[in-house]
């Protein structure tokens, strides 16, 4: 037996316009503009006959400044970009711009990272126009703290343009530790961050953040349009402790997260069938996509086609105020867990922890205010087997709210649902309570304002082995501890 809650709320009164945010994406501090190069596609387009694209140009010769830093240099191989990043400018407004020549299959050992020193102001990007080459990790790295990755930024900027950083799931593709407070990292026109990865094999902490970790304070990351973070996947065989972000992790105290397009999706956790699970080698999965404890600021692009046992596409955990807007989409996310809680049943005394930050949308959590104003969050689901855990409980198919206040004056929250399934109604051995509310939002702690946009055609469905239907809150469910406004107006 089954019962689905369905969603007709609708809302569309607001007195609140947007504002695009005007960022500078194409300069460094000191005022020197990126390279950028555009489509590489289009720009390559038929040039392997006409000569147009000159590719096998010879690169100019290395620039320095007066102070012997560099200014330009042209890297085809490992020493010389090592060699270029220990030497690179530590004077606001002379940034030295590392062009790399060619793909470079990177001779880092299993303890080696590229490292962009402290104080530093550093670009890298492809040179010739059109052609964007790759960094490729080789080895996997031995290291479990902040120096697993390809680049190590301490330095105060680094700006990336029309470059693949590819960590070959060997290791994570850019990281900053905690040391490195009030620095900048930019992610420009033409980028790939794919493939960051995790140990595994045995049983060693996992990593958060495999395509960005980032841990100092006061610090800020930009992704901008034409960019891309995939590929950045975890397995549920080797412990994630609760790892925060498997593609993105800002988890330093004053962080801001500034996202104007591109584009994160098909990063996974990927289940183990075949794995010895235990009570001391739980199933876990990662707290996110995107994990952000400071500023989250969403003014653009997409984030979608991720799929996880343990949290949702974007988790926020801030006291600071964080906006989605200006026609960013959330969607296509998935928080399965049906596969590990089957595990969960046979004898492994697993325990339920992968269900604690369900959401297939957002996870809003922290007394700060989210404001929701011309996003679009749809097509996200939240979904679990029931059959196989005692009370169990999935909510906030869209977004999850715990804390703090979610504020919605435009855009919409449609078609996400929350599934509690049974593969055998008739089983007398769990005989447990489905629960499945707030297809669209589930307010679990703290305030859900709408005074704009709409939330339609969200659904909760559960089902479980005492025939008892408990799918409730198809559009917003509201928790004992949560409460919600509604009406017109900024």
């Amino acid at each position: 037996m089954s019962f689905a809650a369905e969603s007709t709320i609708s809302e569309a009164t607001s007195g609140s316009e947007e504002t695009v945010p005007n960022p500078e994406a194409g300069s460094s501090e000191g005022g020197q503009e990126a390279n950028t190069t555009g489509d590489s596609s289009a720009d390559t387009e038929g040039s392997s006959e006409d000569g147009i694209q000159e590719s096998n140009e010879v690169p100019p010769t290395d620039t320095f400044y007066e102070s012997k830093k560099v200014k330009e240099a042209y890297c085809s191989d490992t020493e010389s970009l090592k060699a270029a990043l220990a030497n690179a400018s530590t004077t606001a407004g002379e940034v030295s711009t590392i062009y790399i020549t060619e793909d470079i299959d990177l001779t880092l050992g299993e303890t080696e990272y590229l490292e962009v020193p402290a104080n530093t102001y550093v670009t890298i990007q492809s040179f010739s126009g059109g052609e964007r080459y790759s960094l490729n990790s080789t080895v996997r790295s031995s290291q479990t703290d902040a120096n697993n990755a390809i680049i190590v930024h301490k330095g105060k900027e680094l700006t990336l343009t029309n470059i693949i950083i590819d960590g070959k799931s060997n290791r994570r593709c850019i990281s900053v530790p905690s040391a490195s407070m009030g620095g900048t990292l930019s992610i420009q026109d033409g980028t790939i961050i794919r493939n960051g990865g995790n140990q595994t094999g045995s049983w060693t902490s996992s990593l958060p953040g495999l395509g960005i970790n980032v841990a100092p304070m006061m610090y800020t990351v930009n992704i901008y349009d034409n960019t891309e973070i995939t590929g950045c996947n975890i397995s549920s065989s080797t412990p994630t402790n609760g790892t925060k972000g498997k593609a993105i992790c800002l988890d330093g105290l004053g962080i801001t997260f500034n996202m104007y397009g591109g584009k994160i999706y098909e990063n996974n956790d990927s289940f183990d069938s075949e794995f010895e699970y235990s009570s001391s080698r739980p199933i876990l999965g990662a707290t996110g996509t995107v994990y952000c404890s400071g500023r989250v600021n969403i003014f653009g692009g997409e984030i979608y086609n991720n799929q996880s046992i343990g949290g949702p596409a974007v988790y926020i955990t801030s006291v600071f105020p964080c906006e989605i807007s200006n026609g960013a989409k959330i969607y296509n996310n998935v928080f399965d867990s049906c596969e590990a809680d089957k595990i969960a049943a046979v004898g492994k005394n697993v325990g339920v922890s992968w269900h604690s930050c369900d959401a297939g949308g957002i996870y809003k959590i922290g007394n700060g205010m989210l404001t929701i104003n011309g996003a679009e969050i749809k097509n996200n689901t939240v979904k679990g087997a029931s059959e196989y855990i005692t009370s169990h409980k999935l909510t906030g198919g869209g977004i999850r709210i715990a804390g703090g206040t979610v504020k919605m004056v435009g855009g919409s929250i449609n078609n996400n649902s929350v599934e509690s399934t049974l593969e055998s109604a008739s089983s007398e051995d769990y005989k447990n309570i489905a629960v499945a509310n707030g297809g669209g939002v589930y307010v679990q702690s703290g305030t859900f304002e709408m005074t704009g946009g709409t939330i339609t055609e969200n659904t909760a469905t559960a089902v479980d082995g005492t025939n008892t239907q408990a799918g409730n809150g198809g559009g917003v469910y509201v928790a004992t501890d949560g409460s919600t406004t509604s009406g017109t107006g900024a």
